[in-house]
């Protein structure tokens, strides 16, 4: 049900984890239009829930770390990352309310938000949506 994001060196993925395009030419996807490689978007993660002011993609208040592929902030400066904001990772919070019903033995791997929202629409987790 989860999907891996795979990476190669310097953590840009291998295959988009959105629409599943194997030939990565940069750091978005030239199909999809999302992030290939997680970055500091420089959204503080306080934000969330409200509209920005502008789109994340200019990334004018980040400190330009690249994360790695399963992070959700930055850990320089607390900013969301890409993956977060594009919907590659939902939150942490999410993801472990479904982890909480995964035998321990099986592979983890990080919860997107289409995961989480087909989940919640089967009512197996809550039943919020993005």
């Amino acid at each position: 049900m989860t999907r891996k994001i795979n990476f190669e060196k310097l953590n840009r993925v291998i295959k988009c984890p959105h629409c599943d395009n194997e030939e990565i030419l940069g750091d978005i996807c030239h199909v999809c239009n999302l992030p290939t490689v997680n970055k500091c978007s420089g959204f503080d993660k306080k934000y969330l829930q409200d509209i920005y002011d502008g789109p994340w993609l200019t990334f004018e208040k980040s400190c330009g770390k690249i994360l790695p592929t399963n992070a959700r902030y930055c850990y320089s400066c607390n900013s969301t990352s890409t993956f977060i904001e594009c919907g590659h990772l939902v939150h942490h919070e999410e993801e472990m309310e479904y982890l909480k019903g995964l035998d321990a033995n099986k592979e983890r791997t990080p919860l997107n938000r289409d995961d989480y929202n087909e989940l919640s629409s089967i009512g197996l987790i809550g039943n919020q949506n993005y």
